[in-house]
């Protein structure tokens, strides 16, 4: 059942676009915009030299059978790690990890995009969780879900890398109106982020729309805020993380018969493995 509380989330928002705070938070003498530039250029040619020397590395759609109208084409959506679990076997399915930066380690996927490590090593993190790109080579939209029903506030950072992107998100009555009412999105009114970059509340109904064909990614990274960089988009300095089990199972679109799990699968799962595009 959906939580139905209207917690405040420091400043209440939740959708807050931050190409303005990066611009000033970024660890780094080169400026954020400019190695995100870097970034996206290095994408590309990145992704297919994975693609070709090691496709194992990229966990792609098995056994799903979207509603087509939804997502086209979604057997091109994969998902990369870039950071991944210590223990796939017992933590894959405890998704309050996402935030725990001891529970991760660097993934091989990694080093295939050094531009890209180099720009999350200058974020205003404290600690690092789960990293994950998501890519569609038809450049697909994604499925309105919600990753969560629990007082929650996890910090991450998700950006655009392709410049082709553009993640929604719907307030909490909204939420509230499309879980009892069938996931319709007829009933939401959707937040769109404006520049490159946001934080968004994972418990409210969300999805992202791609707006051109081709190549299309995004990554999030999860972790610990740096305590200025909570207080400057927050308005407060307090984690507000979870220390108990929290599901890996969304709340998402019924009539797409889905599920997008947050973690990499162990290996006994990898065959019925849903990667989907999840945020």
């Amino acid at each position: 059942m959906i939580n139905q509380y209207t917690a405040s989330l420091g400043n209440g928002q939740y959708l807050i676009d931050l190409d303005g705070h990066l611009s000033s938070s970024y660890q780094s003498t080169a400026s954020f915009s400019d190695d995100l530039n870097l970034v996206r250029n290095e994408f590309s040619s990145s992704y297919s030299q994975l693609s070709s020397s090691a496709p194992r590395l990229i966990s792609r759609e098995s056994n799903f059978s979207p509603n087509v109208d939804i997502i086209p084409n979604v057997i091109d959506n994969a998902s990369i790690w870039i950071r991944d679990l210590k223990d796939r076997e017992t933590d894959w399915v405890n998704f309050g990890l996402l935030d725990k930066s001891g529970s991760w380690t660097t993934a091989s996927a990694s080093n295939y995009f050094p531009k890209l490590n180099q720009m999350i090593s200058n974020l205003p993190f404290k600690g690092i969780g789960r990293v994950f790109v998501i890519v569609s080579e038809t450049g697909i939209s994604t499925l309105t879900h919600q990753d969560h029903d629990q007082n929650w506030r996890p910090e991450h950072i998700w950006i655009d890398l392709t410049g082709n992107r553009k993640l929604y998100v719907a307030n909490q009555s909204d939420t509230l109106n499309w879980y009892l009412n069938g996931f319709d999105d007829n009933l939401l009114t959707k937040s769109y982020m404006t520049g490159s970059t946001c934080w968004f509340d994972p418990s409210k109904a969300h999805g992202v729309s791609a707006s051109a064909r081709g190549l299309s990614a995004a990554i999030r990274i999860d972790g610990e805020y740096t305590t200025e960089f909570r207080q400057q988009i927050f308005n407060d300095s307090t984690w507000n993380t979870v220390n108990h089990f929290v599901s890996d199972i969304p709340l998402t679109s019924v009539s797409g018969g889905c599920q997008f799990p947050p973690f990499p699968p162990s290996g006994k799962y990898i065959d019925s493995y849903i990667t989907g595009s999840y945020y």
